[in-house]
């Protein structure tokens, strides 16, 4: 995961804004989430929904989250994976989502 967020810019080119490591280790609900994405995305703290999708417009981050598997957790619903899943979805999206878990998705999240 660090090796992609280091390398990804020479590799990749400059089609992204930046590649952006966030940990969910240290979060614990999704309020505490939507802070943390917006401070490793240099964003106005306090966005999410729409407002988040509004400060994304124009820009391609590819966004590594790792230890992922805390999304499953108590303080966190389905909404916040599916934002993420919106702004990651289509090619003029802007986020690619790099995920790390121990588990498999379909294990994590049954419903969805």
């Amino acid at each position: 995961m660090s090796w992609i967020c280091a390398q990804g810019r020479e590799r990749l080119g400059s089609r992204f804004d930046a590649f952006v490591y966030l940990s969910l280790e240290w979060v614990q609900n999704e309020a505490e989430f939507y802070e943390a994405l917006c401070d490793a995305l240099s964003l106005p703290p306090g966005n999410r929904g729409y407002k988040l999708t509004r400060e994304l417009r124009g820009k391609r981050f590819v966004l590594c989250l790792d230890e992922l598997e805390k999304m499953a957790w108590k303080g966190f619903t389905q909404d916040v994976r599916s934002q993420l899943r919106g702004l990651a979805d289509g090619g003029a999206s802007p986020l690619t989502l790099v995920v790390a878990s121990r588990s498999p998705l379909s294990a994590l999240f049954p419903d969805s």
